[in-house]
């Protein structure tokens, strides 16, 4: 008698430790996201991480956990950069993070795109504020531009490198005659006052500049990239806008 009352104990306490995050909604999340078939590298990437993740949150694992060389990120900027709004929904329901920023300064909101950018981006507005959160920066000293269409960035790396995005009509370069499954598009976009994010593909590698203003055409940025697989991070690149 008393061995079965021992093993009764022993059985609750494993269920009071179970995972508290395990539920039939993000399990169903998984597969659907599990069942995508994506032909861009870029969105492959941001959806084997998320495959990574999210099973490793239900199971108990951190919200705000990240992988090794995935340069910080979470599974909300994940989510975010593939316009998952249900899962990104979910993530902040549970107490994900954000705020949180990747190894290069990178915050959630700037990892926002794809075609539920809006709804995201209310969810992300809406999210309770964690304690000594900073607040967003006041409207009146904002320098940095909302459109660069017309426009060339150039970024100038410290050996004297330089990369130049030709913008013409919009804030989105597309080049065509891409292999399927190949990305190769640039986006500009404002993220706050005095910062802004340049987003771009090509071929097997993706990067974004995160940029911070300290004239209207002109500042320093920081690149966070995945080149053919390899992360790569590098600070003090200045840029212009001409």
């Amino acid at each position: 008698m008393k061995r079965c009352i021992s093993l009764q104990m022993m059985l609750g306490a494993l269920l009071l430790a179970a995972p508290v995050y395990a539920d039939a909604q993000l399990d169903n999340m998984i597969a659907r996201l599990n069942a995508e078939r994506y032909t861009n590298n870029v969105q492959k990437l941001y959806q084997n991480r998320l495959l990574e993740l999210l099973p490793r949150i239900s199971a108990g694992a951190p919200v705000d956990m990240v992988l090794p060389n995935s340069n910080g990120t979470t599974a909300l900027h994940n989510a975010c950069a593939l316009s998952k709004v249900e899962i990104v929904r979910w993530l902040v329901a549970h107490g994900a993070n954000t705020n949180a920023k990747t190894t290069s300064g990178a915050t959630v909101a700037m990892c926002i795109s794809g075609p539920n950018a809006a709804a995201i981006t209310a969810i992300i507005k809406n999210a309770p504020r964690r304690p000594g959160a900073a607040s967003a920066p006041a409207a009146g000293g904002a320098v940095a531009p909302a459109s660069v269409a017309g426009k060339t960035v150039t970024f100038r790396y410290r050996n004297g490198h330089t990369e130049k995005f030709k913008f013409a009509g919009s804030n989105t370069i597309v080049k065509k005659n891409i292999p399927k499954g190949y990305g190769n598009r640039s986006v500009y976009s404002k993220t706050g006052a005095k910062t802004a994010k340049l987003y771009w593909e090509e071929w097997e590698s993706l990067g974004t500049y995160y940029m911070n203003f300290s004239s209207p055409n002109s500042g320093t940025a920081k690149l966070e990239a995945e080149l053919e697989g390899e992360s790569e991070v590098q600070t003090n690149i200045s840029f212009s806008i001409k």
